[in-house]
């Protein structure tokens, strides 16, 4: 957790920090309100950089995360809200308009959200995950390299995470094991061959935990 002491939000509630993402050299931040389960923003809200706590106008949020220049919300309902860049379609949204203000994401049932780059997984109550946006080395794992604007379903199921990359992401499966999908030129993703666009199972077991980067993983 984090204090911030200069603004009236601070002398009230104690902020965690949920997501963050940096793009053209500012920082667009998210945080959670959690005692309110309502957004705030710190710079880059509505094409506006703020120095203080900003109320977003959303409330019973439950998950978040942001990619470069988009974020998602997920309410309590299981619906997300979604604004920012929407260049690759990654708002799942059904068209790749920039969103200034919140919109509604064409998907329900949501528990958490990850994002990448340009790119967003939808983690849905069940286990199951549907996936937008960027698609370049089919790191959206559902048989082709199209990017997509709107949430499409994958052969993903038990999933308790995904760590998302542009050209890589992985899923931690609830027994222990990693599917990964995208591009494998350095290995990071461990499975055989140097790509795949389907979700692939990794050579590890025994998975707590998953993160990746670029060109490495961490289990």
């Amino acid at each position: 957790k984090i204090k911030i002491v200069d603004n009236s939000v601070s002398k009230k509630f104690d902020i965690t920090v949920m997501a963050c993402s940096s793009s053209s050299g500012f920082e667009e931040c998210a945080r959670l309100l959690k005692s309110k389960g309502k957004l705030i923003l710190f710079s880059g809200f509505n094409n506006t950089n703020y120095n203080v706590w900003t109320n977003s106008g959303l409330s019973n949020v439950v998950s978040m995360d942001g990619g470069s220049e988009f974020s998602l919300a997920v309410l309590s309902d299981g619906t997300v809200k979604a604004t920012g860049d929407n260049g690759r379609g990654q708002l799942g949204i059904g068209n790749n308009t920039r969103q200034w203000v919140w919109a509604t994401s064409t998907i329900t049932n949501v528990a958490k959200v990850f994002t990448g780059n340009q790119n967003s997984y939808a983690l849905l109550n069940d286990g199951t995950v549907k996936v937008a946006g960027y698609n370049g080395y089919g790191s959206l794992g559902i048989g082709n390299n199209t990017h997509q604007s709107t949430w499409q379903s994958t052969s993903l199921s038990s999933v308790t995470k995904i760590s998302p990359h542009d050209n890589g992401s992985l899923a931690l499966i609830s027994d222990g094991t990693v599917k990964a999908s995208g591009d494998n030129a350095y290995s990071n993703l461990l499975f055989s061959g140097s790509t795949a666009n389907t979700w692939t199972t990794s050579t590890i077991t025994g998975v707590s935990d998953i993160a990746i980067s670029a060109h490495h993983s961490m289990f």
